[in-house]
Order: C-alpha cells, then sequence, then structure tokens
C-alpha cells in the first residue's frame, strides 16, 4: 500500500481526516531532458493514459503516482497515531503492531516516532481513496 503525505504546518492532514479537504494537486516528473515549455498539449489516449504531445519530443506517457480507484495510507506520526486512540486496550494494541512490524520493543525511538516520513503504510488506521485523477499546467490554474 501507498502513502500520501500532506503538510501538517498548515493543518492538512487534519483538514483531510475531518473531511474539509477533498482535492490535492502533485508534480508529475516529467522524462528528463524535457522541460514544461516543450510541452505543447496534454491529453488522455484511448486506454485511459495520459500523454503530452510536443513537436520537439513527439509523444510522450507519464504515469500518475497515484491511480484513479487507488486506496492509499494518510500518514500520520506514530506519536501522533498513539495520542488520538482513545481506549488504552486500543492504544497498547497498535504499540503493539508497530513494534511487530519494526522488530523492536521501543517504538518512542523509532523514526516514525516523531516523522511521518518513516512510518509504515500498513500501520496507518486512515486511508482514502482516490476518485479522479487529472493533468493539468501549472499556468492553466486559476
Amino acid at each position: 500500500m501507498k502513502k500520501i503525505m500532506f503538510d501538517d504546518r498548515f493543518g492538512l492532514t487534519d483538514d483531510v481526516l475531518a473531511g474539509r479537504k477533498t482535492m490535492t494537486r502533485r508534480l508529475v516528473k516529467l522524462p528528463q531532458g524535457v522541460t514544461p515549455d516543450d510541452i505543447d498539449h496534454c491529453f488522455k489516449n484511448e486506454k485511459g493514459e495520459f500523454m503530452l504531445s510536443s513537436k520537439k519530443f513527439g509523444h510522450m506517457k507519464i504515469r500518475p503516482q497515484y491511480e484513479k480507484g487507488e486506496e492509499v495510507a494518510v500518514s500520520q506520526s506514530y506519536k501522533t497515531i498513539h495520542k488520538s486512540f482513545f481506549s488504552v486496550k486500543t492504544q497498547h494494541g497498535f504499540d503493539l503492531r508497530v513494534a511487530a512490524a519494526n522488530g523492536t520493543e521501543d517504538i518512542h525511538g523509532l523514526a516514525g516516532w516523531q516523522n511521518k516520513m518513516y512510518v509504515k503504510a500498513d500501520l496507518m488506521p486512515f486511508h482514502i481513496k482516490i476518485s479522479s485523477v487529472r493533468v493539468e499546467r501549472l499556468h492553466d490554474i486559476i
């Protein structure tokens, strides 16, 4: 399972979990040597793949990071999840799962205790389903 991270400095993870944030934009990596100025047109082909059209490079296929219908885990630090559980029994169960997955007894010393970049997606309790994927050029976004 993949995970998706939102910026906590602006409270975006909390907004996603509360249902206030329902859309995100992610940058797509262009093929090596291609600049945004080289792209003339972007479209979906008959297979639903995103294609870039360029006079200089011809047609190029790009693959977005997430696909429609995919379920991804909302990344949170273990500490944040630990504090959000209400019952001690549930909290203890989560601690045991994290410890077992990481092969340690001290989950407070794990890199993922404070940094959500290092957590395992399978241990995240909250998931979202990608309902739509589209390509937009930055200067076309109003």
